[in-house]
């Protein structure tokens, strides 16, 4: 209960202090310049790959990833308790979640209880 005192006396000044937003500060002037200096040179130019080289390789990218996802697998347990006024477990529940690949090929996960 204390703990709600404490935040409701957080938040309620929040919007008298939101009000008032005092002095504003003014834009800088356009000859302030401000760039940013990296400890690596600045490459020269992109590199010049046409469209489908470029769309060739992200598409290999993504089917070197679905060959290692099908040999990966997992399972994920959770344990929800409830506890009593005296601090002692008065009950449980787990779920299991569990990956399958169906007839087509597509990975879905299996709910178990």
């Amino acid at each position: 209960m204390s703990w709600l005192v404490g935040a409701l006396l957080t938040v309620a000044p929040a919007p008298a202090q939101s009000s008032n937003p005092g002095p504003l500060i003014p834009p800088p002037p356009e000859e302030h310049n401000v760039r940013r200096i990296g400890n690596k040179p600045a490459p020269a130019a992109p590199p010049a790959l046409p469209p489908e080289e470029i769309i060739r390789r992200f598409s290999q990218k993504e089917d070197e990833f679905l060959e290692a996802t099908t040999h990966f697998t997992f399972r994920k347990v959770i344990r929800l308790q409830e506890f009593n006024q005296e601090g002692k477990a008065a009950g449980e529940e787990r779920i299991t979640i569990e990956p399958y690949e169906t007839e087509s090929g597509k990975l879905r996960y299996r709910v178990k209880r």
